[in-house]
């Protein structure tokens, strides 16, 4: 029994020292390996003497630095020894170097550094860069007169053909959606006498009832195809337009594209979610050797299907323009739109105006926004012809006569609910 306890006693002893010098054992390697660094210290100040918090400081060819604490120290940890050069820096301040040297287990005390203004002047920077600029300098339509949009105290809004094409806009709603202060009222219904959209400018309800400055009713909505650009000057415009075209907040005037002296040609198809399918054609020829006459024809198809279970909406549109210069300060100009659609009714929810509404959702009124309550059997058919002539007198470089009339014919055929 005591031999077989002292063999006990023994092994535990064994065991013991064997833990203790296993750890023990990599003591060595670790030893020599902070024995063969050394570290970096010291401290940065600024010219008036305070200590400079912050600043860079690095150790030139290596990945080892810091940046000074409050007190403006630094510390700069297993340094492996050798020469090396301390890089101080910060932003509008001198970099200042120093040469240290260090050697294995010890610390290197570097002396203060003061860091001053840095005198040095930047050179030059060149920053090149493109930026699409959809402003429209000048407008003879918002203040019936050629003045710069600087100059002019009318507030408006103009919605150029060049973000148009950006946005590949394929209706005349998508379009205004630019323009900031402008809110749907509701759909184009084709209806006879007012079947275009309604806006809201200011409050007030408005359609796009002029062209180029000029009245130009429609039963349905615009196609964008030979849309310039749109301006909507804001406010009182009844003093120029008249108070039957506009309303209080202001009126949608549609600038159409024109003829000019040089030939091009663009052919565009878009296609789309819910069965979008839009051509477009835009073609300007001059005519004649002197180029005095230009014909511009613009034209669109486009045929669209519902996110609903039902609707459908076809529309065909074609708009020549013709533009004779007789002398070099007489001019004429005929424009013509032929616009026709077929199209559903669109859904709309008119609530009560005598009584407070006793849903705030569409959920609480159980209604589906995904069901028509129409049929594609019942449409409305909304041809269109716009015609306009504009005879132009250039008397000296600031007088111009005009002489315009302006014509159109709408009609709504078809079912309307």
């Amino acid at each position: 029994m005591h031999v077989r306890s002292l063999f006990a006693c023994t092994a535990q002893v064994i065991s013991a020292v064997l833990l203790v010098v296993g750890p023990l054992g990599s003591v060595p390697n670790e030893a020599r390996a902070q024995q063969s660094a050394g570290t970096v210290e010291g401290l940065v100040k600024t010219a008036d003497d305070t200590p400079a918090a912050g600043v860079n400081v690095r150790l030139r060819g290596t990945e080892r630095g810091t940046t000074t604490n409050e007190e403006g120290r630094y510390v700069i940890s297993n340094v492996p020894s050798g020469d090396y050069t301390l890089i101080v820096s910060y932003v509008g301040l001198a970099t200042q170097q120093r040469q240290i040297t260090v050697d294995a287990g010890t610390r290197v005390s570097v002396s203060a550094i003061t860091l001053q203004e840095s005198t040095q002047t930047l050179e030059e920077v060149v920053v090149a860069g493109e930026r699409s600029s959809y402003a429209t300098p000048t407008s003879e339509h918002v203040a019936k007169m050629p003045l710069r949009d600087i100059d002019n105290p009318q507030v408006s809004s103009s919605i150029p053909a060049t973000l148009l094409e950006d946005q590949v806009v394929t209706s005349f709603e998508d379009a205004m959606t630019n323009a900031p202060g402008v809110f749907k009222l509701w759909e184009s219904t084709g209806r006879g006498d007012d079947g275009a959209g309604y806006y809201s400018i200011r409050g007030f309800a408005v359609q796009p009832t002029m062209r180029n400055g000029r009245p130009a009713l429609t039963n349905g909505s615009p196609d964008p195809a030979n849309v310039e650009r749109v301006e909507i000057p804001k406010g009182p415009s009844g003093t120029l337009y008249g108070s039957s075209l506009i309303s209080y907040g202001g009126l949608i005037n549609v600038v159409t594209k024109k003829p000019h002296s040089s030939f091009r040609g663009e052919v565009s198809y878009t296609t789309g979610s819910f069965g979008l399918n839009r051509g477009a054609v835009d073609l300007n020829v001059p005519i004649g050797e002197e180029n005095d006459l230009a014909l511009r024809v613009n034209g669109a198809f486009d045929s669209r299907a519902s996110f609903q279970n039902s609707g459908f909406s076809q529309s065909g549109f074609l708009a020549p323009s013709l533009l004779y210069e007789a002398t070099d300060q007489l001019s004429f100009r005929v424009d013509a739109e032929y616009h026709t659609a077929e199209k559903t009714n669109p859904t709309m929810l008119f609530m009560a105006r005598s009584s407070a509404p006793h849903a705030s959702s569409i959920d609480e009124l159980q209604y589906d926004p995904d069901h028509s309550f129409t049929s594609n059997d019942l449409t409305l058919r909304t041809p269109t012809l716009r015609l306009q002539g504009l005879m132009e007198y250039e008397v000296d470089a600031s007088w111009t006569a005009k002489t315009s009339v302006s014509r159109s014919t709408s009609k709504s055929k078809g079912n309307y609910t």
